[in-house]
């Protein structure tokens, strides 16, 4: 808290309500930056990848958790797009991939998005139709939590989507 002080001349103690101040809130979003940042120069230094599971939704994790990974210098991110978690639809998934995808592209970041799936908490409906949203909305691949909850008919609809995902990716580059 000295460091903020000395920065911005505010003594956040002093205030009743810290969240409220958007000065603090910055400082707490640069923090974790530069410390992600750091943290990634040296793995990639070393020849490894780096990831993190993040928020949905590039504002949504800035706002809510001071995780502002659009501007981390992560390989790939794993956003948490849990329906039942946030009390979200199943479209929600596509419409936080999307944002994602677009927030990634509009600051031409090379990392890889992998649309994270609570599977254990939906139906199976649902989670088909969230994978499918998820690659339509430009996601790389699907992470699932927790893999080992996840139950043989979830599993084939994961490996039949993302095969028919790849499969009509490659004909997309293919020359005609």
């Amino acid at each position: 808290m000295s460091s903020f002080l000395n920065q911005t001349g505010i003594n956040i103690k002093e205030h009743q309500d810290p969240n409220s101040v958007q000065e603090w809130a910055d400082y707490r979003v640069n923090v974790i930056t530069s410390l992600v940042n750091e943290i990634a120069k040296i793995v990639n230094s070393n020849g490894k990848r780096i990831s993190a599971n993040v928020y949905p939704g590039p504002w949504q994790s800035t706002r809510q958790t001071r995780q502002k990974c659009d501007d981390w210098d992560l390989d790939m991110v794993f956003p948490m797009i849990y329906t039942e978690v946030f009390q979200r639809d199943v479209n929600w998934i596509g419409a936080q991939t999307g944002e994602g995808i677009a927030v990634l592209n509009e600051k031409h970041r090379t990392t890889k998005l992998y649309t994270g799936l609570q599977a254990n908490q939906m139906n199976d409906e649902d989670f088909k139709k969230g994978v499918d949203l998820a690659y339509e909305n430009g996601a790389y691949g699907i992470s699932v939590f927790t893999l080992n909850t996840i139950n043989s008919e979830k599993f084939e609809i994961l490996r039949n989507e993302t095969k028919n995902f790849i499969e009509k990716k490659s004909n997309e580059t293919r020359p005609t």
